[in-house]
């Protein structure tokens, strides 16, 4: 907190609000995207990569949104490879 502001203050303050004025017309653009490498024994099983459907307001958002969109594919590729007597080792994600 300034207590007794000097010229300087007043540039710093000057430069803060210049720069929010010619800043606020631009449009910020969020896009995050999810991907899943799946690897069963020494070969790759599946991967994919898409666009996330949700703008997020963190890195460790959009991570989250990654993790709830990668593990229907996740769990739907374990059972399917269970059904077929495939041994399927506990996930790490």
């Amino acid at each position: 907190m300034v207590k007794s502001p000097d010229e300087d203050n007043y540039k710093i303050l000057t430069s803060v609000i210049q720069y929010i004025r010619y800043t606020q017309p631009i449009k910020l653009t969020i896009e995050c995207h999810t991907g899943i490498f799946m690897i069963i024994r020494k070969g790759r099983m599946n991967t994919s990569s898409c666009k996330q459907k949700l703008n997020t307001k963190s890195s460790t958002e959009a991570e989250l949104v990654s993790s709830d969109d990668a593990i229907g594919q996740i769990l739907l590729t374990k059972h399917l490879l269970a059904a077929q007597g495939v041994h399927v080792p506990t996930t790490t994600i």
